[in-house]
C-alpha cells in the first residue's frame, strides 16, 4: 500500500509502445466457411488468418494468396514450388506492399499485384499505409507456405 492513495490509483505505469492504445485497434481476419468452434480451432492453428489495424483503415477487399495455375492456396495454406508459382496480393486501398521471404523482404511495391516464386520458403506480406503523415503497419498476414510441407489446398 502507497501512502495517500487510494486502491484504484495507478502508482506506476510503463508504456512500451510510442503509440497508446494500438493493440485495442487490431483485428484478427479468419478465413471460414463456417463459424463453428472446430472450424474456428483449426483457421487459428493452421494459419489461415491475417491482423490489421482497423482504425487506420478498412481492411475489406485485402487478399494474399499463392497461385498454381487453377489452383488458389490463402495464407496458412502449404504449396509445391512450381513454374509459374505466383503470389497474388489486393487491396481496395493503395499503401505500400511488403513481400518477405523467410522474413526478409524481397519486393516493395507500392500497388498490389502479382510476384513470381522461385524459392522453396515462407512467403508473407506486410502492408503499410500512410496515416496521417507517415506509413505504419496497416495489415499483416500470416505465412503461405513453399515446398515446406504437404500441399493442402484450401
Amino acid at each position: 500500500m502507497v501512502m495517500d492513495r487510494s486502491v484504484a490509483d495507478a502508482v506506476f505505469e510503463l508504456q512500451p509502445d510510442s503509440c497508446i492504445g494500438r493493440l485495442l485497434f487490431v483485428n484478427t481476419q479468419m478465413l471460414m466457411k463456417n463459424l463453428d468452434e472446430p472450424v474456428v480451432r483449426k483457421t487459428l492453428t493452421v494459419g489461415y488468418v491475417w491482423f490489421a489495424f482497423d482504425s487506420k483503415c478498412d481492411p475489406a477487399g485485402f487478399v494474399f494468396l499463392t497461385i498454381d495455375g487453377k489452383n488458389k492456396y490463402t495464407v496458412g495454406s502449404d504449396t509445391i514450388l512450381t513454374d509459374g508459382l505466383r503470389l497474388r496480393s489486393e487491396s481496395l486501398f493503395s499503401g505500400i506492399f511488403n513481400i518477405l521471404h523467410n522474413d526478409t523482404q524481397i519486393h516493395h511495391s507500392r500497388c498490389p499485384g502479382l510476384f513470381m516464386v522461385t524459392k522453396f520458403g515462407v512467403y508473407r506480406i506486410e502492408v503499410l499505409f500512410k496515416f496521417p503523415d507517415e506509413y505504419d503497419i496497416w495489415i499483416l498476414s500470416h505465412p503461405v507456405y513453399v515446398g515446406l510441407r504437404q500441399p493442402q489446398k484450401r
